[in-house]
């Protein structure tokens, strides 16, 4: 079995994994679930709203793995695979996101963190290929100076960019799973955020600049993770105007649907319109031989 056959493997059953596992989770905590639709009857609000964005997620994530598989050679450095996955993380988050919501106002402090931190490595792990296509670009950057000869070689710049992630990874999840309590909550996660979204969102404005990754619409990807970096910024001005309200959760997973919309266009405008291109040349060639 050859590695993309095995990466589709580990994606496709870890998805069932994951869901399996997710499915359980709620039936655990049904009895809570519950007691917060009762408790908070607008809960239905954030049901669909959080719904929604998982199936667009799934839709997002299932376009980008075929759009991958259709190519003549798969690497996993391209973009479709890596935007594929992120996709995917997020979609698993927002499940969490979702039980998270449910059961915040009727759980005790263990289940809290219990639930925090399987979010928070989802969360990591969905910035894991944002972290490959921040550092691969960087050594990319560094390697056209000539200076630092190793850097040349693509196999080399692989093999760190590998390395790297996975360092940085290793210690994201090491700080959650020991430094993370209820007072650290709300520090930690904007802490890995935050840094990512600003590098990725600068990795795109310079390559919309330098008219980079070309197969793709960098302006409208610097524009939405530009966006999705400032909504994360924003989030806890609006937790004080809201608090851990109906309104709140609603208004953050707006926002973030529209950001996700802009992202999702950014990487398939370009794809769609030479698909359209090529239909249009090829009717064209069917005309021309009819005419004839």
């Amino acid at each position: 079995m050859d590695k993309i056959s095995l990466v589709k493997n580990i994606i496709l059953y870890g998805s069932i994994a994951g869901a399996i596992f997710t499915i359980i989770l709620y039936m655990i905590y049904f009895d809570a679930i519950i007691a917060t639709t009762k408790l908070i009857p607008d809960s239905w609000i954030i049901i669909l709203i959080i719904s929604i964005r998982m199936v667009l997620l799934a839709g997002m994530s299932f376009y980008m793995f075929r759009r991958w598989l259709s190519q003549e050679s798969q690497y996993f450095s391209d973009i479709p695979f890596l935007f594929a996955f992120f996709f995917l993380m997020v979609m698993f988050g927002k499940a969490f996101d979702l039980l998270y919501n449910l059961t915040y106002y009727t759980t005790n402090e263990a289940t809290f963190l219990f639930l925090i931190k399987i979010r928070f490595i989802i969360a990591i792990m969905s910035l894991a290929p944002l972290y490959y296509l921040s550092i691969w670009m960087i050594l990319f950057y560094i390697s056209l100076d000539g200076k630092y000869e190793r850097l040349i070689s693509e196999n080399y710049r692989n093999k760190l960019t590998y390395r790297l992630m996975s360092l940085i990874l290793t210690i994201e999840f090491i700080i959650i799973m020991l430094y993370l309590n209820v007072k650290t909550t709300a520090i930690i996660l904007p802490a890995i955020v935050l840094p990512s979204l600003v590098i990725i969102f600068l990795i795109f404005y310079f390559s919309y600049r330098n008219k980079r990754l070309t197969q793709v619409n960098t302006l409208l990807l610097t524009i939405g993770f530009g966006a999705y970096l400032a909504s994360q910024i924003l989030r806890p001005l609006l937790h004080i105007i809201f608090s851990e309200s109906v309104m709140y959760s609603f208004s953050a997973e707006l926002v973030d649907l529209i950001i996700f919309g802009i992202i999702f266009i950014g990487l398939i405008q370009k794809h769609l319109a030479a698909l359209i291109k090529e239909k249009k040349l090829k009717n064209r060639e069917k005309e021309l031989i009819i005419s004839q």
